[in-house]
């Protein structure tokens, strides 16, 4: 969707949620509509707070919209579809080995450099 080049707005990060989003306009009706998504940054922290609060497990809604690496996926989708799936085996071998949970920064780099941050859907 970003990529399209719809949005209204540039991608903003959330540091309540630790989420990123954008703003882009409907075509067909025209209302503006507010789309909220993780990438490897914004997902690592999650995933490490789940760890550290002892939850026995994680789920992600619509997973199915990462990119299945295959078929009509462009290059940039499946290089975006390995880093999403790396950083969810990073914490889950952090998570099994007794390491998760650390504490560390949730801010993705781009947003304490004050910039956009970079979508990777």
């Amino acid at each position: 969707m970003f990529e399209s080049g719809k949005n209204v707005t540039p991608v903003r990060f959330d540091p309540l949620s630790t989420s990123l989003y954008f703003n882009y306009r409907e075509e067909q009706q025209g209302r503006l509509r507010q789309l909220w998504f993780d990438d490897p940054s914004t997902l690592r922290p999650k995933m490490r707070v789940a760890a550290r609060e002892g939850l026995r497990g994680l789920g992600f809604w619509n997973v199915d919209l990462v990119a299945s690496g295959g078929g009509g996926a462009s290059a940039k989708a499946q290089e975006q579809t390995r880093a999403m799936w790396a950083a969810v085996a990073e914490v889950v071998g952090e998570w099994a080995a007794g390491r998760g949970g650390g504490g560390g920064d949730a801010t993705p780099a781009a947003a304490k450099a004050g910039e956009t941050a970079v979508v990777r859907k």
